[in-house]
């Protein structure tokens, strides 16, 4: 009998153990699944040239990833071609202190930015 009653208490852990790892993976995949629905529908109003809406959707697929540069990247042109210029200079400022390849593209963005050879607003 002392066995069984030693027995119950690992299953329980264990149960509990699986059924946190399940739920943290489905909020993964919840996660993952809205941050390319909103990386999908910035996309698509960058197509239309609806820069305010895309700085929107990238903004919330930020909000889900906030560590993501490309997406980063990718805001800051918006800002850019909204004719944002000190927002989309803040984030290449921000990219371009990290020695990484979206770093290396911002840092040159920073310097024509600031000659102003960088893109205009397009509509």
């Amino acid at each position: 009998m002392v066995t069984k009653s030693k027995a119950k208490p690992a299953v329980v852990i264990i149960s509990s153990i699986a059924a946190v790892l399940i739920i943290a993976f489905a909020l993964f995949v919840i996660r993952a699944t809205m941050h390319r629905h909103a990386s999908d529908q910035a996309d698509a109003f960058l197509v239309k040239h609806d820069y305010p809406k895309a700085i929107n959707a990238f903004k919330e697929a930020l909000r889900l990833e906030p560590d993501d540069p490309d997406m980063q990247y990718i805001l800051a042109i918006t800002y850019l071609r909204n004719g944002q210029k000190s927002d989309a200079l803040a984030i290449f400022q921000q990219l371009a202190s990290k020695d990484d390849r979206v770093g290396k593209i911002a840092k040159a963005d920073v310097k024509r930015l600031q000659q102003g050879t960088m893109l205009r607003k397009q509509n």
